[in-house]
Order: structure tokens, then sequence, then C-alpha cells
């Protein structure tokens, strides 16, 4: 017999933060259906961008304020105002994937569909709730909440790329953050949640790495930085060309299962939406090997010399550095 949820009161952006933060602190039970909230096309058009608007601004200011502190940090530990500032970025980043990765691990990390061995029958609830007593188009509260940060990220991360002098590899990351957001967006719209979840940590479990690899070369501590530079490159072959490519063909499957009732061509029985979804993730895989290619780049060069050197995936480190020469 199928378990009977409560229905839990609507929750607005604070009250979602609250709850989660509860959940951290051990008062709730992680990725609770007792606690479901609506989504995709049970919102409100005006509650969505409220709660948008709400988590874009808020996580915006905490950004900021950890950017000064890293900025003040890296000019405390003696570096130019350029490298300060390089510093701050990626120490901003550093803690945002750190804190997204526990949060999202902990509110998931329970649930077999997360893990490979249950990714089979990831792409659900878009079409048919398949979770026993949850209504359609809900998820808990916790699991909200990690959701619109992530999508909230992006969106400032878009901003940063667009109000910033352009990196080496800028055009790529723009079309990066466009393809992310839209696929946060459509997922979140059309219920297809935990394939949402398992992609974006995917991607965010390669990043603490790189930052930590690049704040430890910005301020010249010994060995941590090409320890975490091959690290980041493990992580990001695993993630990103082996297992992301997987995920993908689950989705294909998982989407419009074959024996599905609402199925009736089987897996070309999509609708123009899901295939769209399904595009978009593979539109994503050229750039990861570009930057995997980048990756190796910088592997080589450190071979060749005495370490990391410079960044990888979007830097401008020897541009900036010629305009500081210029500047003096």
């Amino acid at each position: 017999m199928a378990p009977k949820y409560k229905e839990a009161p609507v929750m607005n952006t604070l009250e979602l933060a609250q709850y989660t933060w509860g959940m951290l602190m051990g008062e709730k039970k992680p990725h609770d259906w007792n606690s479901a909230q609506p989504i995709g096309p049970m919102v409100k058009l005006q509650d969505f961008l409220t709660d948008m608007v709400g988590f874009t601004v808020a996580l915006y200011l905490l950004c900021s304020l950890y950017e000064f502190v890293g900025y003040k940090l890296g000019m405390n530990l003696g570096l130019s105002r350029g490298k300060a500032d390089r510093f701050a970025s990626s120490f901003v980043e550093l803690i945002y994937y750190s804190m997204s990765l526990t949060l999202g691990y902990y509110v998931f990390g329970k649930e077999d569909w997360l893990w490979p061995s249950g990714w089979a029958g990831n792409m659900s609830d878009g079409r048919v709730q398949r979770i026993p007593g949850a209504k359609p188009y809900t998820l808990p509260a916790d699991a909200k909440f990690a959701y619109l940060l992530e999508t909230a990220w992006v969106v400032g991360g878009f901003v940063r790329l667009v109000a910033r002098k352009p990196k080496k590899d800028y055009y790529e990351m723009l079309f990066h953050h466009i393809v992310t957001y839209s696929l946060l967006m459509l997922s979140y719209q059309t219920g297809f949640c935990r394939i949402g979840a398992v992609v974006y940590l995917l991607h965010n479990t390669f990043d603490p790495f790189l930052h930590l690899a690049k704040c430890t070369h910005y301020v010249k501590v010994p060995i941590v930085p090409d320890i975490s530079f091959v690290l980041c490159a493990i992580v990001f072959a695993a993630t990103r060309l082996w297992y992301y490519p997987i995920a993908i063909s689950y989705a294909w499957e998982g989407v419009c299962p074959i024996d599905h009732k609402t199925c009736l061509g089987g897996y070309w029985g999509k609708t123009p939406i899901e295939f769209f979804e399904i595009f978009m993730l593979g539109a994503l895989l050229p750039i990861h090997c570009l930057w995997f290619y980048m990756i190796l780049r910088v592997m080589h060069k450190s071979l060749a010399s005495s370490g990391v050197q410079g960044d990888v995936r979007s830097d401008s480190e020897d541009d900036d550095e010629e305009d500081e020469k210029k500047a003096k």
C-alpha cells in the first residue's frame, strides 16, 4: 500500500531556506516528501519569479561578501590587485561549489536514483509522478531549495561572465551557461528534476578541485596546486566524460520508456520539449571535451616546468599580467 504524505503549506524563499537549514542541523529529515512543495506548472509565474529574484539577489549579496573577504585576504598575502581579483573570484567559487556539493549530497545522497545503479529510472515524474503517495509536480522542500539555489548561481554566473573582461574561452562559457540555465529551467518546469540533480552534481564535483588548485597557486602554496590539479583532471574525466554520457543515455531511455502507457511511439514518442532537453544535454559534451583538452595542456606544461602554470578553462591570466605591466 502506497504511503500517504501530508500536504505541507507552500513555502516562500525564506521559509525554504529556514527548512533546509533545519534539515542540515538535524532537525528535519532529508528529502522528506511530507514537506513536498509545488514546482513547474503548479507554481504561478509571479510566484516563480519572486522565488528566483529572491534566491538570485540573496546569493549575489552573499557572494559579494565572500569576494570582498577573498580580495582582502589576497592583498594581505601580498598579491597584486589583478591577482587578488582572480584569487577572490576562485575563492568565491571554491566556497560555493563546496557548499553546493555538501548540500546536494546531503539532500539527495540516500536516494537510489542519484547513483549510477539507479539511473535507469531517473527521467521520471515529468509525465507521471512515480513516488507512491506524492502529488505530481512536487519536490521535497530541501530539494526545491537546492534546485533553485543552483539555478540562481547559474544566473549570477551568466551576469558575472558578461559584465567582466572576456576571457579566452568566453563564448564557450557563454554557451555553457545558456545551456545549463535552460536545462535547469526546463527540468524544473517539466518535472524532470531527478536527472537535473544528477547532472548538476556531476558537473559541480570537479569545480572544488579546480578552484583549490587556483587559489593555492596564486598564493604559492607548495605541492597543493599540483595535487589538486591532478585530482581535478581525474574527477573531470570520470564525471563529465564517462558518467555524464551514461546519464544522457538513461535520459533517452527513461524519459519515455518503451512500455509506458503515455509513450505510444516508444522511445520516439517523446514530446518536442523532451527531445529538446535531451539534445541540450548532449550539446554540453563538445565543450567538456574542449575543456579536458585544455586541462591536459596545462598538465603537460606543468610537467615541462615546475608545477601548475596559470589557470585552466576560463583564464586570461597572461593578458591580465601584461595589462598590469603596462599600467606600471
